[in-house]
């Protein structure tokens, strides 16, 4: 059994303000972007293969993935919405794979061990999950797993929604793996966000 990632980072961010030629993801923090840092963790965990997906800013989002053996694939339709750039990363993952774990590259502090916390519950779990997803003091976060029997559900997902949309609805089949850490509840959406992050104050953490 193989489990794959889906790393998506094709969106404008407007929240964020970045420019018709520049993206969030690449925003730093201790001189690391927020797509590396993912990405980074991506690489080093038990995931069989990852699929990137790039959209906006697409050129320097994919030189930023320079060095990752990721196949990249490009969303052309950005206004279509974070759906369109999950479809796409779903159709891109290998056939052999029984899941994939959806990552969001604006979540720096994701980490390795969060996503194999994930790939080893799909793996013990019986009867064998349809999704699992990384609960901190009670709170669903990202990234979430889907099982390759859901794939056709959360390809049927329309407009600015990712994965979450029919996970939280879904009242059987869906493994809740608890996590220490406040990772999977932070993401930076403003710049504000992005320096506060870059200054340590994060949520209270649980050791």
């Amino acid at each position: 059994m193989s489990v794959a990632a889906i790393l998506l980072a094709a969106g404008r961010a407007s929240r964020f303000g970045a420019g018709p030629d520049d993206s969030k993801v690449l925003a730093r923090i201790e001189g690391v972007s927020l797509l590396a840092r993912v990405a980074g963790a991506a690489a080093r965990s038990r995931a069989s293969s990852v699929v990137a997906v790039v959209g906006h800013a697409s050129s320097k989002v994919e030189a930023e993935l320079n060095g990752f053996d990721f196949d990249i694939v490009r969303n052309e339709n950005l206004d279509l919405g974070l759906s369109h750039s999950l479809r796409l990363g779903l159709a891109g993952v290998p056939a052999s794979a029984s899941a994939a774990v959806v990552l969001l590259a604006d979540m720096p502090y994701v980490s390795a061990e969060i996503i194999d916390a994930l790939i080893s519950g799909f793996e013990t779990e019986r009867p064998e999950p349809l999704a699992v997803m990384p609960v901190y003091r009670g709170a669903r976060g990202n990234p979430v797993l889907l099982s390759r029997k859901i794939f056709a559900e959360a390809e049927n997902i329309r407009g600015d929604r990712g994965a979450r949309h029919i996970l939280d609805q879904m009242p059987l089949g869906v493994l809740d793996i608890p996590m220490a850490s406040d990772s999977i509840l932070l993401d930076i959406d403003t710049p504000e966000m992005l320096g506060s992050a870059a200054n340590g104050f994060r949520f209270k953490r649980q050791a």
